[in-house]
């Protein structure tokens, strides 16, 4: 109903968010002529700069009316451009994290499903007249395999298989050569930080849990974010010691934002109890002292 739509995602945009994203944006202007439909957020220095996924949009309508909706998060303070979600007119959440969802005016939330990718995609499917192309597909493939960890993860069930083959059918993208090759490949640079990363690691072998830490000194000498540093604790994930693995960076001064990684126990409580949340076997928090990131790397020894 509505001629302009604004699509948000969260704050340090991942794969999923932002494939999720695109893809809704491309099925929207492909289906229903005559709409305006932006996708804003601050652009990922890797996805972006490799021209998998476009630039993200600046908005050119003023005081108009416009519909928002937010993908793979489900409150503003996390959302990138929040502010401009919370004014709009009718706001719609499609989402997979636990946690109490902000005042939307429309809720899809599925904490079962491994990805909000998979969400919309099920959802596209699902609409028979409508059409998809190939390059909806390839970004629902690309933020399904992402958050699956390349189909991996505990969450991975028939379902997800299930959807995946389907973009596979109606897109007839080649995984590797139109994925995979473009985004998943590392370079030297990307293999030389995970080297300084994992000669950071802290190994508490009594309770499986490793750690880095990394202060504004820290990412300056590796010439990294704190988001970009945070990210690669997925890439020591399949060490068989490591049960947990905790990242923590520092983003504003005396501030640090974490992730974390396990294997089998649930951290959802443990990151809710620092002001994060995520999914059972994937948490991330924000906004700590220096002290809380000790309190909680102890709380999770204690898991």
């Amino acid at each position: 109903e509505y001629k302009n739509i604004v699509i948000t995602r969260h704050l340090n945009s991942d794969l999923d968010c932002l494939g999720a994203q695109f893809a809704l944006k491309e099925w929207i202007n492909l289906n229903f002529k005559g709409k305006k439909v932006y996708c804003i957020g601050e652009n990922h220095n890797k996805y972006t700069s490799r021209g998998f996924i476009p630039k993200s949009d600046a908005i050119d309508f003023d005081n108009e009316e416009y519909l928002g909706i937010c993908v793979d998060v489900n409150q503003f303070s996390r959302t990138d451009c929040g502010d401009v979600l919370e004014k709009a007119n009718f706001k719609i959440c499609i989402d997979h994290h636990n946690g109490t969802p902000d005042n939307f005016d429309y809720i899809y939330v599925d904490s079962k499903v491994i990805s909000c990718s998979q969400i919309v995609a099920e959802f596209m499917l699902s609409c028979k007249t409508k059409k998809m192309n190939k390059d909806i597909c390839k970004y629902l493939f690309a933020g399904i395999s992402s958050d699956s960890g390349n189909f991996y993860y505990e969450a991975c069930d028939s379902r997800t298989f299930e959807v995946a083959a389907k973009l596979l059918k109606i897109g007839k993208f080649n995984q590797y050569h139109d994925f995979h090759e473009i985004v998943s490949l590392d370079t030297l640079e990307d293999t030389k930080l995970k080297y300084e990363l994992f000669n950071k690691m802290v190994y508490d072998k009594d309770s499986g849990v490793a750690y880095y830490i990394n202060s504004a000194e820290d990412l300056k000498r590796l010439d990294v974010t704190a988001h970009a540093a945070n990210e690669k604790v997925g890439n020591f994930n399949r060490i068989e010691e490591f049960k947990i693995i905790f990242s923590a960076s520092e983003y504003e001064q005396g501030l640090y934002r974490g992730s974390i990684r396990s294997k089998g126990k649930s951290i959802v409580e443990v990151a809710t109890k620092y002001g994060g949340g995520g999914h059972k076997l994937a948490c991330g928090v924000r906004g700590l002292t220096i002290e809380q990131v000790m309190s909680l790397i102890e709380d999770l020894k204690r898991l």
